[in-house]
Formats: C-alpha cells, sequence, structure tokens
C-alpha cells in the first residue's frame, strides 16, 4: 500500500491539525472527557438547558449559568483534570517533528506538552499573544488559548463567539488564514461528534474561501449526520482511507526511509 505521504512532492510542506486522538493517546482528557466531568457537577435541572452534552463549551456554559461556580473555579476545575494525568506516548510528537514536512500545527486542545517538551521546536501563539514567525520553529496555534493563563483560555460557548467576531482576536486568525492558504492541510484525530470542533473547522474554512490547497480530514468517526456530510462537502474536504494510527505508521515510515536514526520505536503499537 502506498504510503499517505507518497502523494506530496519531498520539499512540499504541511499544516497539522491535532484533534482528540492524540490527546488520548498521549494521557490527556479529550473535549468529550471534560464535558462529562464539568457535567457532573451540574444539577440535574439545569442539565435540561444543553443542547448537545458533546459540547464541552455548551456544559461550560451552563455550568457558570447555573451559577455551579465561577469562570476562576471552572479553571480551577480543568486545570485539576489535567493534573491527574501525565503524558505518555510522547514519541509521536518526536515523530511529527522530526518529519520536516509540518511548518504548522493548530489544535483545540489544552495540554501543554508541546510547548514544555519541545519548546526549542515551536513557535507558540494564541488568541491573545500571536507570535510573530520564528526562523527555524514551527509555528504552534492553540486556538482555545492556555490551560495555565486565566486571561487567555477560551471554554464556554460565549467564549467561542467572542474569538470569532471580536476585532481583538483578528490577528491571530489571520495568520491562521494565512497558513490555511498557504499549503495543504490535514486534520488528524478529530471527533466529529464533537460540535465545538465542526463550529470552529467551519469557522476557519469560511475564512479561506476558494481556497486551492486541499485539506485531509483523518478520523475514525463514522460520518452519520448529515450535516457533518454537508460540511465536509461543503469545502470540498477529502477523506483518507486511513486510521489515525495507520497515517502516524506511514509518518514514521517516511523517517526510517529517509535514515533518521533519532527514533527507533515503533509508535502505533
Amino acid at each position: 500500500m502506498n504510503n499517505f505521504f507518497d502523494k506530496f512532492e519531498k520539499d512540499q510542506k504541511l499544516n497539522l491539525f491535532t484533534g482528540d486522538f492524540l490527546s488520548k493517546i498521549t494521557g490527556y482528557p479529550t473535549r468529550l472527557e471534560m464535558a462529562e466531568s464539568v457535567l457532573s457537577d451540574i444539577k440535574q435541572s439545569a442539565k435540561g438547558y444543553i443542547r448537545n452534552i458533546h459540547s464541552f463549551a455548551e456544559t461550560s456554559q451552563t455550568y457558570l449559568d447555573a451559577v455551579v461556580s465561577s469562570k476562576k473555579g471552572l479553571i480551577k476545575h480543568i486545570r485539576e483534570i489535567f493534573d491527574l494525568k501525565h503524558h505518555r506516548n510522547v514519541e509521536i510528537y518526536s515523530d511529527i517533528f522530526n518529519s520536516g514536512y509540518f511548518e504548522s500545527i493548530f489544535t483545540m486542545n489544552y495540554d501543554v506538552m508541546i510547548e514544555r517538551l519541545f519548546a526549542n521546536l515551536v513557535s507558540v501563539s494564541t488568541p491573545l499573544k500571536p507570535a510573530k514567525a520564528v526562523e527555524g520553529k514551527i509555528r504552534f496555534y492553540k486556538i482555545m488559548g492556555t490551560i495555565y493563563n486565566s486571561e487567555d483560555i477560551f471554554l464556554t460557548s460565549q467564549d467561542i463567539r467572542k474569538l470569532k467576531v471580536l476585532e481583538f482576536y483578528k490577528e491571530f486568525f489571520n495568520n491562521l488564514r494565512f497558513e490555511l492558504i498557504s499549503r495543504p492541510t490535514i486534520f488528524l484525530g478529530v471527533d466529529l461528534k464533537d460540535p465545538d470542533f465542526l463550529n470552529m473547522l467551519d469557522f476557519l474554512l469560511s475564512m479561506t474561501k476558494n481556497n486551492e490547497q486541499p485539506v485531509y480530514l483523518v478520523t475514525s468517526t463514522a460520518i452519520i449526520d448529515p450535516a457533518v456530510a454537508d460540511l465536509i462537502n461543503k469545502y470540498n474536504i477529502k477523506l483518507t482511507t486511513l486510521s489515525e494510527k495507520e497515517l502516524l505508521a506511514n509518518l514514521h515510515t517516511v523517517i526510517d526511509a529517509d535514515g533518521d536514526d533519532v527514533l527507533r520505536k515503533k509508535l502505533v503499537r
């Protein structure tokens, strides 16, 4: 079977969006797991206001609206979830960085593994602090901000609305738009049942109308919702036949073929 990366020229650079799959296998909570944790603190009478319990943003908004706690308390709750986790399988990110394919990485995840373990390889950009390009570093866009800065974290439905409309965050999203129109993008391990991701995907791709750069989707989520199918067709997103593990194995094979001696572990077991 051909390697997925054979379709690209040797010097072709790509964008990578890292989804919940990478959170799961590196030991951090997915957005759904965070939603379930927050939901457990909300009284039954208030849970009915949540239109989609798969939405971490909606669940967090209800958490605040039902006065379960303050925004500060919500942030503390989420931090405690992360503090209980310990990263593992960091070699997966080593493969991503050592492949030489990726010019930029985007994520809606809140973990800080990349900026802590690969600080010398990335230039971190958040909506509050959009970073300039740094030569020799991969641009790393944390769309929902960082968990350890209360002023630069976006959790609720209202937070997402502000992200999308306020002029204050326009530079960050203009930078993201430039990445999307500059090279192909791979959305890896995303959850198509997560309405927050689908909302953000629609917003990001709407900024790049008539974009000639292809967008690839690598996910194990079955597409059974007509709205998801419509979104994929709307932006001509290319579905791959590979699973997330198969694509990561393809990436590892590329590195081995290039004679890279840095990584010799089989990452996908």
